[in-house]
C-alpha cells in the first residue's frame, strides 16, 4: 500500500526542478561544518580514520556515521534543496526511521535559540549513488540555518541548493564555540531518536547554544585506552562519558572506567567531567545495575578526594519525571521523550553548577 495515495500529507517532498537552484558543496565556505570533517578519501567522519582503526573495528566503521554533524550558513531562501551521496544507502533497524538514520533536520537560529523548520527526507527508493530532496523553510527573510546530519548516514558528497534569486552567506558562531565532547554507546550515538536533531547531545547543544562533538559509537564504546588518548587531545569545555552500556561485564567496567577518566583528566586538569551510568537497567536487574553504578561512583569519589572538577549522574533516575515505560523505544534505547529526559538531567546539572 502506498500511503501517499491515501493521505497526501504523508508524501515526501521531492526535488522536481533542480534548475531553480544553485548548488554549493557543503564542506566549503560559506558553510561552517561542525562535529565532523570531510577527510582525504572523501567521506565525512567524526574522528580521523587512521585513529579509529586503532580503537576497534566497530569504531572504525561507525566513525563515518555523522551523528552530531552540523552545517551552518545564512540565507534568505524560502526553500532548500539537497543532493547527497551516501555510500552505505539507507541503514534502518527496527527501532529507527529513515528520516532519523539518513535524513537531516533544518533549524533556524534566532539569537541563542533554535526553531525547527523542516527535514530533508530521503525517498523510499533512495540509492547509495545519490538522492535528492527539497524542504520548505517558510519565508524569504534573512535567517541563519543549522542543518543537523543523520545519526547513521555515511556521507560522501553533499550539495545544498539555494534558489537562484536568493543569497547565501557565512553563518555566525555558537555562544560557546569550544565544544562539549560526548563519549558513549548507541544511546549517545542517538539510536531510536525520531529525528537527527533529537539525540540528547543535540538537545543540549540547542539549549545552551553550544558546539558539541558526538563520539557515541553504537555497540562499540568500550573505554579503550587508545580512544581515551584520542579524546584527551580534543579541545573541550566539558567532557561527558557514559559507556556503561557497552562495557560487557561489571569487571570490564571496573578495569577500564577510572583509567579512562585519568587519561582524559591528565590532559585537561581543570575542565568539568561528567560521568553517567546507563539509563535503562531493567534487563540486567537492580543488583547488577547497582554494582555498575558503584564502579562509576568509585571513580567519581576518588576524583573528588583529589579535588578534581567532576560530577556524576545516576542513569537510573533519568526517566523519573516521565516514567520508564514512556521513555523507551525498547529495553536498550530511549525514545525521543527518553532523550529529552536525559538531556534535561544534564542541563540541570550544568546550570546548577555553572559549568559553562
Amino acid at each position: 500500500m502506498n500511503i501517499e495515495k491515501i493521505d497526501s500529507n504523508m508524501a515526501i517532498p521531492k526535488l522536481t526542478n533542480e534548475d531553480a537552484y544553485n548548488f554549493y558543496p557543503a564542506h566549503l565556505p560559506p558553510f561552517k561544518v561542525y562535529g565532523m570533517s570531510k577527510q582525504k578519501d572523501g567521506l565525512y567522519r567524526r574522528m580521523p580514520h587512521e585513529v579509529a582503526e586503532t580503537v576497534n573495528n566497530g569504531v572504525k566503521a561507525t566513525c563515518q556515521h555523522t551523528s552530531g554533524g552540523r552545517f551552518v550558513f545564512r540565507t534568505n531562501a524560502d526553500k532548500l534543496a539537497l543532493k547527497v551521496t551516501m555510500p552505505l544507502g539507507i541503514s534502518v533497524g527496527p527501532t529507527c526511521t529513515p528520516v532519523a538514520t539518513v535524513g537531516m533536520d533544518i533549524y533556524k537560529r534566532e539569537g541563542n535559540k533554535q526553531i525547527f523548520l523542516s527535514s530533508f527526507m530521503p525517498p523510499v527508493d533512495a540509492k547509495p549513488e545519490g538522492w535528492t530532496a527539497e524542504a520548505n523553510i517558510w519565508g524569504k527573510e534573512d535567517k541563519e540555518i543549522i542543518i543537523y546530519t543523520s545519526y547513521y548516514g555515511c556521507l560522501e558528497e553533499m550539495y545544498i541548493g539555494i534558489p537562484k534569486d536568493c543569497y547565501i552567506e557565512e553563518g555566525g558562531t555558537y555562544t560557546y564555540e569550544k565544544p562539549i565532547v560526548f563519549y558513549g554507546s548507541s544511546i549517545t550515538h542517538g539510536v531510536a531518536a525520531d529525528r537527527a536533531a533529537l539525540t540528547y547531545p543535540n538537545i543540549i547543544s540547542r539549549h545552551f547554544d553550544t558546539n558539541i562533538i558526538n563520539h557515541g559509537y553504537t555497540g562499540n564504546a568500550k573505554g579503550e585506552e587508545t580512544m581515551a588518548r584520542y579524546l584527551a587531545t580534543l579541545d573541550m569545555s566539558i567532557f561527558v562519558y557514559d559507556y556503561d552500556f557497552n562495557a560487557p561485564t561489571p569487571e570490564y567496567l571496573r578495569e577500564t572506567h577510572e583509567p579512562f577518566y585519568k587519561i582524559v583528566r591528565e590532559a585537561h586538569p581543570d575542565i568539568p567531567i561528567i560521568m553517567m551510568s546507563r539509563p535503562q537497567w531493567h534487563e540486567i536487574g537492580d543488583e547488577v545495575a547497582e554494582e555498575r553504578f558503584e564502579i562509576i561512583n568509585t571513580t567519581y569519589k576518588n576524583a573528588k578526594l583529589r579535588g578534581e572538577n567532576v560530577y556524576i549522574v545516576d542513569g537510573r533516575h533519568f526517566y523519573d519525571q516521565f516514567g520508564y515505560e514512556n521513555c523507551c523505544m525498547d529495553t536498550s534505547h530511549p525514545n525521543t521523550l527518553g532523550f529529552y529526559a536525559m538531556a534535561q538531567k544534564v542541563i540541570e546539572l550544568i546550570e546548577k553548577e555553572k559549568l559553562l
